[in-house]
C-alpha cells in the first residue's frame, strides 16, 4: 500500500508496512538519514570525501546523516541518484521495510578512481 507524505513541502510516497502504518515527517526524515549513514559506511567513505563528491558542505552532510536537518527534495534526489538509488528506496530501507545489502543494489560512479 502506498502512503503519500510530505517531505520539505514536497509530496512523496512510501510503502506502508503490512499493518498499514502511516509514517510521519520525522519517520521519513530519520529513514533517509539512516540510509545515508549506512551507504556511507557500506562504501567506507569519509564524510569529507562524500561531501566533496556530492558537492555539498561536509557540515551539511553531517547534519543530514545525524537527522539534525533534512535535505530538500532536490538535494535528496541528488544524494540518492549519486548512489544509483531513488528516494523511495532509501526511505523504505531506512524504515526497515526491506532487508537488503545496499552495496548490491547501489553504485556510486563518482567513486570510480577513488577506491
Amino acid at each position: 500500500m502506498k502512503q503519500f507524505c510530505y517531505l520539505n513541502n514536497s509530496l512523496i510516497y512510501v510503502e506502508c508496512n503490512e499493518e498499514g502504518d502511516v509514517y510521519d515527517y520525522d519517520d521519513i526524515s530519520n529513514a533517509f538519514a539512516k540510509c545515508l549513514k549506512d551507504l556511507k559506511q557500506s562504501y567506507n567513505l569519509s564524510g569529507n570525501l562524500l561531501a566533496t563528491l556530492l558537492d555539498i558542505p561536509q557540515q551539511t552532510l553531517n547534519l543530514y546523516e545525524n537527522n539534525k536537518r533534512t535535505p530538500n527534495f532536490i538535494t535528496a534526489m541528488k544524494i540518492s541518484s549519486a548512489f544509483g538509488l531513488n528516494i523511495e528506496t532509501m526511505i523504505i530501507y531506512g524504515l526497515d521495510l526491506i532487508d537488503i545489502d545496499l552495496k548490491q543494489i547501489s553504485h556510486f560512479p563518482k567513486l570510480d578512481g577513488y577506491c
